[in-house]
């Protein structure tokens, strides 16, 4: 496969997985709304991280399991699927116990896609650059200017 055939996709998943990693944090920024339209406690929200990044943690290696006789696009679709379902839930939500079935959905379709995608970047990057790709996307779920060590020359870091 050419490189610029990669691009697109290596773009894609990278944008995905943004999505990803927004949609974890997302209810923190919206706190004082959902405190506000569903009458509950500033704490009781904040439930809302525990639980995705719970289901997502936790569901990650069963549905590897599980899945692992799909191919990987498929796999992919359906994570970022159940995401957009626990999504637009979360958003129609009228009270918490939906809100909370919503992250749910959306913990579980991380837990799907995220090692799926870690995967399939991977392979899409050629063998003597695989070990530079693994560096990057781990530093992605670090703090941001930890992202750019990587491509930083040596003398500078």
């Amino acid at each position: 496969m050419a490189h610029r055939s990669r691009l697109p996709a290596l773009l894609a998943l990278a944008l995905a997985y943004f999505a990803v990693v927004a949609t974890a944090l997302a209810v923190v920024g919206l706190g004082s709304l959902i405190t506000d339209e569903l009458g509950v406690e500033s704490t009781t929200s904040g439930m809302l991280v525990t639980v995705y990044t719970l289901v997502f943690a936790l569901g990650a290696p069963i549905a590897a399991l599980v899945l692992r006789t799909i191919n990987r696009k498929s796999a992919l679709l359906l994570g970022l699927g159940l995401m957009l379902m626990g999504g637009v839930a979360g958003a129609l939500a009228p009270q918490l116990p939906v809100l909370v079935g919503a992250r749910l959905f959306q913990g579980l379709g991380a837990a799907i896609f995220a090692p799926t995608a870690s995967i399939v970047a991977a392979r899409l990057v050629p063998p003597q650059r695989r070990a530079r790709h693994s560096q990057f996307s781990a530093s992605a779920q670090q703090p941001p200017w930890s992202s750019v060590r990587p491509w930083l020359p040596r003398s500078a870091q």
